[in-house]
């Protein structure tokens, strides 16, 4: 039988835990004393451009690139100067003179004008041998549509150097507007038999920032 003190310690336990229990599944969200603010996020982008290659030099395909295929070097034809890259006269799709294999379009969702740059990596290297860089040679012209006008033209091309340099035509072009290239390379004798290959880097620019 349970003395008065020992109910009283059962009776008391059996609040304590009750306490202890209802702290335990009290909801504790926020009723009725909460605030809430709202507000914008706003990012102004003040400046976009891309540009967009055609498919001969977007590297997509082990053929892309500026392409000399037709230089032989039997029957004493070389030295050979200023002979055209494959893709000077062909279009891309195939397109009547003067079109060229060779574009770059400022994308037409750009909202700036810009620049293009040339150079190229060095010489054109073929094992231990080369052609100097001074020897490939190009000139641009500008289009709004799919055919140039009266360029690129060999009496214009200047060699391509490894110092970013800014092309003749393509300056100040807005978006929409192609920049297309031709390109001439010649081959001083004795020049071994081979495939020589270096890079090309065109680099645009916004008009007037300066060739990196």
């Amino acid at each position: 039988m349970i003395s008065k003190r020992g109910y009283l310690y059962v009776l008391l336990l059996v609040l304590v835990i009750g306490y202890i229990s209802t702290l335990q599944t009290q909801d504790t969200s926020i009723t009725g004393k909460a605030s809430q603010v709202q507000t914008e996020s706003r990012a102004t982008i003040q400046r976009f451009f891309d540009i967009v290659p055609s498919e001969q030099i977007d590297g997509d395909n082990p053929n892309d690139g500026i392409i000399w295929s037709n230089i032989d070097t039997q029957g004493g034809q070389i030295p050979v100067n200023d002979a055209p890259a494959d893709g000077n006269e062909a279009g891309d799709p195939p397109m009547p003179a003067p079109a060229t294999a060779y574009s770059i379009k400022v994308h037409q969702d750009s909202n700036v004008n810009l620049d293009f740059c040339a150079r190229a990596s060095g010489d054109l290297i073929s094992g231990g041998f080369n052609i100097p860089i001074a020897n490939e040679r190009f000139d641009d012209d500008l289009s709004s549509g799919s055919i140039p006008g009266q360029g690129p033209l060999l009496i214009e091309a200047q060699s391509l150097t490894t110092t970013n340099t800014l092309v003749q035509t393509g300056r100040n072009v807005p978006p929409g507007i192609s920049d297309f290239y031709r390109f001439w390379l010649s081959v001083p004798a004795p020049t071994r038999a081979g495939t020589y290959t270096n890079s090309v880097f065109i680099t645009a620019i916004l008009t007037g920032n300066g060739c990196p």
